[in-house]
């Protein structure tokens, strides 16, 4: 007896993709979250912050690119522009290239492909841009911070569609996937930076309190 297959219709490969972009995500949180118990509980004593921001967002990248999602059997899309940039603004101009040159390894291992010509190329647009944008990302406040950090990904998921739009053909389905990818990318950069400044805040004012207790506690003696 001849047993067809299941028909997957666009409507569940659409929800296959957001769940693979929801997994991603789940992945980044984990390893931003980390990198913020890090920096709450030792950041004060260490000289390494950077290598550990570095090594933990170097790990998200990673987890993002072997988990993307699939538009087709030759085109798969991750969200490895969030951990490129949040490791690239909060670990500085080293961390940003070492995470650069991780995902040419990776892109690489994965074969030669338009893909891989595509990556390289946004990459060498968009990296000149983000590490002079880190001056400013560092020097202005909160709500600052995040406008330039949402667009950053949007810059970068720009870059890529033009240079995408040269490499291959452009359908409707690849132009709305990469509709998909730029929201998830911006509102990514929106929530993770918005929690990384809101942490720092809290832990600074909790830090000033402390410092006022001790020299209350001094001056009461």
């Amino acid at each position: 007896r001849k047993v067809s297959k299941p028909v997957r219709t666009r409507g569940s490969n659409d929800m296959g993709m957001v769940k693979d972009f929801l997994l991603q995500l789940a992945l980044v949180a984990v390893i931003t979250l980390s990198y913020q118990l890090f920096s709450a509980e030792r950041a004060e004593r260490t000289r390494h912050v950077k290598q550990v921001v570095t090594f933990l967002f170097g790990l998200a990248v990673l987890l993002c690119m072997t988990f993307p999602a699939h538009l087709s059997p030759d085109v798969r899309i991750d969200i490895r522009v969030v951990p490129l940039l949040l490791g690239t603004l909060y670990g500085g101009t080293a961390a940003g290239l070492f995470l650069s040159a991780l995902i040419m390894l990776y892109r690489l291992y994965l074969g030669v492909d338009p893909g891989l010509l595509t990556t390289a190329m946004t990459l060498l647009f968009s990296m000149p841009v983000i590490l002079y944008c880190r001056t400013l990302f560092l020097k202005a406040n909160k709500r600052k911070k995040v406008a330039i950090a949402v667009s950053l990904s949007l810059f970068y998921c720009e870059v890529g569609f033009v240079l995408l739009f040269i490499v291959r053909d452009m359908t409707v389905s690849l132009l709305q996937t990469n509709l998909l990818y730029a929201l998830v990318a911006s509102a990514s950069m929106l929530l993770f930076t918005s929690m990384n400044e809101s942490i720092s805040e809290m832990l600074a004012r909790n830090r000033k309190l402390q410092e006022e207790a001790k020299e209350a506690e001094i001056a009461a003696r």
